[in-house]
């Protein structure tokens, strides 16, 4: 499984920070690539493979997009802490 956090830090980031602790404080750094909105090239990807109204936090599971800090710690809880238990 592919997994990718389009994240943004500074001013408007808090839900991406929500979901980066909750990354941190359950060990999953080494399962997912990060990439940093507040670039260009990062911004330009996400556009790209979560549509053009996409805004971070978006996680990308396989190529599918799951928009916002909800969704994404869910999906993780669901899908990724259950296997690591």
């Amino acid at each position: 499984m592919k997994l990718r956090l389009f994240h943004k830090i500074g001013e408007q980031g808090e839900d991406s920070a929500g979901v980066r602790r909750f990354v941190v404080e359950n060990r999953l750094e080494d399962l997912i690539e990060f990439s940093n909105v507040t670039y260009d090239g990062a911004r330009q990807a996400m556009h790209e493979l979560a549509g053009p109204d996409a805004a971070a936090p978006v996680l990308l599971v396989d190529g599918k997009a799951l928009h916002g800090k909800p969704a994404i710690i869910d999906w993780l809880k669901t899908n990724v802490l259950c296997l690591r238990d």
